[in-house]
């Protein structure tokens, strides 16, 4: 027999609270300034940086109707797509972002081919970030997120041993906040590398700001959920 769960109030109330900061941390980022000369690069970061915002918008809905496999497979997605933005702004090559705007045939899908590996991309932003144009907090969440927990939302995203043992012991409620707390974590630091871009000193406080305003909405250990949520 396969395991319940029960949304608890606190549970509603810590998803409401989470698309709050949603809303909040995007609320300022409206204009990013385009030139002739890098209109594509921009145009393929937002269009990449909107993919990863639109999985943790799903993964908000999917937490509200009790969908915590999906939510834990698509946290791999949202990383994956957060990381190719920020690689396609700060490494890709001129002629890499010129062939993603090609149209979708069955040569240009080759294009995909191009892209790195998810390691070879973080060695990529490493060198941005020793060269002083990438923040190295920025980096160093990205690759925690990989260190952390790439292996297990794999095996969710493959229907391997971690969503089989879920599925059939059922979650916690700790657990079920820290998926989505990794969620919003990813999209907050979606939307500082958008107020980077935009290079408004204001909007990036007004983000840090809304960090520490929702902290609990945010990554924390299994420990610091019980002792906030219980």
């Amino acid at each position: 027999m396969l395991k319940k769960f029960i949304m608890t109030p606190n549970l509603k109330q810590f998803l409401a609270k989470s698309t709050e900061f949603r809303t909040e941390i995007f609320r300022y980022i409206n204009h990013i300034p385009f030139t002739e000369k890098n209109e594509k690069r921009i145009l393929a970061t937002l269009i990449m940086s909107d993919i990863s915002s639109e999985h943790c918008l799903a993964i908000q809905h999917l937490a509200k109707m009790e969908c915590f496999i999906s939510i834990a497979s698509l946290l791999r997605l949202q990383y994956e797509s957060l990381l190719r933005a920020t690689w396609l702004f700060w490494c890709a090559s001129d002629d890499l972002v010129e062939k993603l705007h090609q149209p979708l045939t069955e040569q240009s899908v080759k294009v995909e081919k191009l892209i790195p590996t998810i390691n070879l991309l973080l060695q990529d932003l490493k060198i941005v970030v020793e060269n002083g144009k990438l923040p190295r907090k920025a980096f160093d969440l990205l690759n925690e997120f990989k260190v952390k927990h790439i292996k297990p939302v794999h095996s969710f995203v493959h229907s391997g041993m971690h969503a089989f043992n879920r599925k059939k012991e059922g979650y916690v409620e700790p657990m079920l906040i820290q998926l989505v707390q990794n969620s919003n974590g990813l999209d907050a630091l979606n939307a500082m590398i958008l107020a980077t871009l935009v290079g408004d000193e204001q909007t990036l406080m007004h983000i840090v700001q809304m960090q520490h305003l929702y902290l609990d909405c945010l990554p924390m250990h299994i420990p610091e959920i019980m002792k906030q949520h219980y």
